[in-house]
């Protein structure tokens, strides 16, 4: 089992176990992106499942369901596409946070 034995820092990352502060569960994380306390990055990641995408239960038998299949699947990529934007925000905020971190070390390391 990937999801249950994958861990970073101690923390599982796929357990989808975390409480999210916009409701629902998932994985949620405080970076630590400064060198003072409270300059941190939050992070929520909801957690993502066949049930929670509303996709679980399809049934193609007739044709009137695989409609109904096409749109819950369509509702699905919607909410996957706007997860996968949100993580790449992140991701930007976190590599805009190392860029300033490390010019602000090679200054302070030049200024000796």
């Amino acid at each position: 089992d990937i999801a249950g034995r994958t861990t970073f820092n101690g923390i599982s990352l796929m357990s989808g176990s975390a409480s999210l502060s916009g409701g629902g569960t998932g994985l949620a994380l405080d970076i630590q992106t400064g060198t003072n306390a409270g300059e941190t990055v939050s992070v929520e990641i909801a957690a993502v499942s066949l049930t929670s995408l509303g996709i679980s239960g399809i049934d193609l038998s007739t044709q009137s369901d695989a409609s109904a299949a096409l749109a819950d699947l369509n509702d699905a990529l919607t909410t996957v596409s706007e997860g996968r934007a949100t993580l790449g925000g992140i991701q930007s905020r976190l590599e805009t946070t190392v860029s300033n971190l490390t010019t602000t070390m090679t200054n302070m390391t030049e200024a000796r």
